[in-house]
C-alpha cells in the first residue's frame, strides 16, 4: 500500500537500537504513533552521537593518560561541587527511571535518560570540565573528574541496557572489560549522593548564565571575545558565590557584580495591562497609571509575590502580575533581560584589551582546528608562523603566552606564505610545524 516502513532498512541504516528508543521516545506505547523519519534522525543525533561523543572524549584522553582506574580512589569528599552535582543528578535519574519502569511508562523512562545525557553529562559537565581533562598532571582534580565521568558512564550503559542492548553492551564491555552488561546487576540509587540543596544551586547558575548568553547573542557580541562584567541582583549572591568561577568562565566575562540596586543598570516601567485591567478597573484606570509609574521597591517585591494590595479611590484592588506589563531599558553601555522574576545585566563596552583577547581566543581556535586537521596528535608541540594586519599583530604579542600554551607551540613568529584564515574581520595567514619526537 505504500504507507508503511521497511524496519530492516531502518536497522540497516540507524541500527535497531535508534529505534527501538525512537518508538519509546515519541509517545507512550499505548497512544497510536505516526513514524516520522526526522524523528529517528534527531534521536540518533542528540542521545546516541552525543554518548558516543561522550564515551569517545573520555576514552581519548583516557589512553593519552595511561589511566587505569585501579591506581587511584576518589572519596567522595575529594570530588569538586561539579562532580557532586553530577552524581546527585544521576542517583536522581536512577531512582525516578526505576520508579518509571516500575509503573511500564518506557517513555518517561527514555526522556529522562536523553535528558540527563545531553544537558547534564554532555552540555554541563563535560563541556564545563574539558580543562580538567586536559591538565598536564594527574592530580585529585583530574582523578575525580576521571573517577565521576566513569561511574556514570557505565551506570548509564546499565539504565539503558533494557532497552538498547547492542550500544550498552559496547560501552559497558570498553569501559570494564567484563563479559557483558547484561550480566550486572540494574543501577540502584544511593541516596546519600543526593543533594537537593546543590542541585538547585546548579540549576539557578545555569537559568542565569542562559540568560547572560542570550544577551551576548541579542548584542551580537561573540562567545569567544571577553566582556567587563556581568550583574546579577544580590540576593543570589548566597546562594551561588562558590560558583562565581564557573559563571566566569562560561560566559567568558571578567568580573561578577552583585547588585543590590539594578536601578544603577536599568530602567523600568511599570504599565497596565489594559486587557486584563480595562473590566477590572474601570474610572480608576488612570489611576493605576499613575501609581505604576511610581510603584516602591517595596511593593514591586509584594508584586512578584502575588502580595500587593492598593487602594484607589477608597477602594481596595488585589494587582495581580498579569495585571502589569514591564518595559526595562538598560542605561548606556548595558544590556539587560528579566525573566521568571530574574534580572541579568551584562556590561557590552569592549575596550582595546577585551578586543585583543577576543582575537587572541579565536586564534586559538582556528589553529587548534589546523591541528586536527593536519592530524596532529593532542600531545604534539608545534612551531606557528602567521602573517597579518597590525591589529593581528597587536593581539598575537599581547597575549603570546596564553596562545603558546593553548595550542602548544614552543614559538610564534611573524613570516609570510602561509595558509589563509579569517578572524572576525581581518585577514591572517597560518602555518603550523609539528615537532620532532
Amino acid at each position: 500500500l505504500g504507507n508503511g516502513v521497511n524496519p530492516f532498512d531502518l536497522f540497516q541504516e540507524y541500527g535497531a537500537d535508534a529505534c527501538r528508543w525512537y518508538l519509546l521516545y515519541v509517545s507512550p506505547v499505548w497512544t497510536p504513533t505516526k513514524f516520522d523519519i526526522d524523528g529517528l534522525k534527531e534521536v540518533q543525533s542528540k542521545f546516541f552521537n552525543t554518548l558516543k561523543n561522550t564515551y569517545t572524549f573520555f576514552e581519548m584522553y583516557a589512553n593519552t593518560d595511561k589511566l587505569d582506574l585501579n591506581d587511584f580512589d576518589i572519596s567522595y569528599d575529594q570530588l569538586e561541587q561539579i562532580d557532586k552535582w553530577l552524581l546527585s543528578k544521576y542517583n536522581n535519574l536512577v531512582k525516578n527511571v526505576t520508579s518509571e519502569m516500575d509503573k511500564y511508562d518506557l517513555n518517561k523512562s527514555v526522556r529522562l535518560i536523553q535528558d540527563f545525557v545531553s544537558d547534564d553529562l554532555s552540555n554541563w559537565y563535560i563541556r564545563r570540565n574539558r580543562r580538567r581533562f586536559w591538565g598536564s598532571e594527574l592530580d585529585n582534580s583530574k582523578k575525580a573528574v576521571y573517577k565521576t565521568t566513569y561511574d556514570v558512564l557505565v551506570g548509564v550503559s546499565k539504565l539503558i541496557a533494557p532497552i538498547t542492548p547492542f550500544i550498552s553492551e559496547e560501552l559497558y564491555r570498553n569501559l570494564t572489560g567484563e563479559v557483558s552488561v547484561h550480566l550486572a546487576d540494574y543501577p540502584v540509587c544511593n541516596e546519600d549522593m543526593i543533594d537537593l540543596k546543590l542541585e538547585e544551586k546548579m540549576d539557578l547558575v545555569i537559568e542565569l548564565i542562559s540568560y547572560a548568553r542570550n544577551i551576548r547573542e541579542e548584542s551580537r557580541i561573540k562567545v569567544r571575545q571577553p566582556i567587563k562584567e556581568v550583574i546579577f541582583e544580590a540576593k543570589y549572591k548566597s546562594v551561588i558565590k562558590e560558583f562565581e568561577d564557573l559563571i566566569k568562565d562560561e560566559l567568558n566575562v571578567k568580573n561578577v557584580v552583585w547588585a543590590k540596586d539594578m536601578k544603577d543598570y536599568l530602567i523600568v516601567e511599570y504599565k497596565p495591562n489594559f486587557k486584563e485591567t480595562g473590566k477590572i478597573f474601570n474610572n480608576d484606570l488612570s489611576l493605576l497609571s499613575d501609581y505604576l509609574k511610581n510603584i516602591s521597591d517595596e511593593d514591586i517585591e509584594l508584586l512578584n509575590k502575588g502580595k500587593l494590595k492598593i487602594n484607589l479611590n477608597d477602594k481596595e484592588y488585589k494587582i495581580d502580575y498579569n495585571y502589569v506589563l514591564t518595559n526595562i531599558k538598560a542605561t548606556e553601555g548595558y544590556t539587560a533581560v528579566m525573566l521568571n522574576y530574574k534580572t541579568v545585566v551584562i556590561n557590552t563596552l569592549l575596550t582595546q584589551e577585551l578586543i585583543n583577547e577576543g582575537l587572541a581566543r579565536e586564534i586559538v581556535s582556528k589553529v587548534q582546528n589546523l591541528r586536527k586537521s593536519s592530524g596532529f596528535d593532542i600531545a604534539d608541540r608545534i612551531t606557528m608562523t602567521y602573517e597579518g594586519p597590525d591589529e593581528i599583530k597587536e593581539a598575537i604579542n599581547e597575549f603570546k603566552t596564553y596562545i603558546m600554551d593553548e595550542v602548544l607551540a614552543v614559538s610564534i613568529e611573524n613570516d609570510s606564505s602561509f595558509e589563509n584564515m579569517k578572524i572576525n574581520d581581518y585577514d591572517i595567514k597560518v602555518t603550523i610545524k609539528q615537532i620532532n619526537k
